[in-house]
């Protein structure tokens, strides 16, 4: 298994997983991306989203 394999493990089962694709409390991605620049993995983007019950809503930079 390779790190990143690891890593997504470990945070699937704390993250909202979608289409293969984690999404964090903030909290929780602040611990990711602290753990990954640790491990020398690049991030390539990230983005911000408020989810309420089911659904997803892009917070988009230009609009709050």
């Amino acid at each position: 298994m390779t790190i990143e394999e690891s890593l997504y493990e470990k945070y699937s089962k704390i993250a909202h997983v979608s289409a293969d694709e984690l999404y964090f409390d903030k909290n929780i991605a602040f611990d990711f991306i602290e753990q990954c620049t640790e491990l020398g993995i690049a991030i390539i983007g990230v983005e911000f989203f408020y989810i309420k019950k089911i659904e997803l809503f892009l917070l988009c930079p230009q609009t709050g």
